[in-house]
């Protein structure tokens, strides 16, 4: 749809995640960002309309339980139509330990979202930055799952069965791995992935 000046975007909304904890954090991101989309809305108007469809926040989206019912969800591009979802490890992409060890990294202190899959190349691109193991690593292997999630986990009572799997992963590579070999002796070279046709195979370009 246009305007006598420029496109006008219609933009679906769709949010799910959180759950009604008892320090009440999610009701507070929930709100905080309900508020932020609110006044993108109002400021960006001539330009884009914004439809919240899909809202499955804090105690909406709780089972009574203080435990999440959605987790992540899909889109039916053809339909628009929004289903309640999870990813298959094998439909994560290439790389996932190292995209993830970015989180304990400064890299991460920029609090930027960072968006490495191009939809229209099938190319997966990863930027580079250092990371490097730290003194408490071995520390944080030796422990049980409890006490890891405990330390961890900003909600430690609701993670995924895989949490710890996935972490121990992590600090593992941190522990034995170095950017160098990964983006260059000057941290400038990213790694680049392209998909293989429709399947969830990637080789290195």
């Amino acid at each position: 749809k246009t305007t006598d000046s420029m496109q006008l975007i219609d933009m679906d909304v769709h949010i799910a995640g959180g759950f009604a904890d008892e320090q009440g954090l999610s009701k507070k991101i929930s709100s905080w960002l309900l508020s932020l989309l609110a006044d993108i809305a109002k400021e960006e108007s001539a330009s884009i309309r914004m439809t919240l469809k899909t809202c499955v926040v804090s105690s909406l989206n709780d089972t009574g339980s203080s435990c999440p019912i959605i987790r992540g969800f899909g889109i039916q591009l053809s339909s628009g139509k929004v289903f309640g979802a999870r990813v298959q490890t094998a439909a994560m992409g290439p790389a996932m330990v190292l995209r993830s060890v970015r989180l304990w990294t400064d890299a991460h202190d920029d609090k930027k979202l960072t968006c490495i899959h191009n939809a229209k190349s099938s190319c997966l691109t990863i930027a580079p930055f250092a990371f490097c193991g730290f003194p408490e690593i071995d520390s944080l292997l030796r422990l049980d799952d409890d006490t890891l999630l405990h330390f961890t986990s900003t909600s430690p009572t609701v993670e995924d069965e895989d949490f710890c799997e996935h972490l121990r992963a992590g600090l593992r590579f941190l522990k034995t791995e170095r950017w160098q070999a990964f983006f260059g002796s000057s941290c400038r070279r990213p790694l680049s992935y392209k998909r293989q046709g429709k399947s969830n195979k990637w080789m290195q370009r």
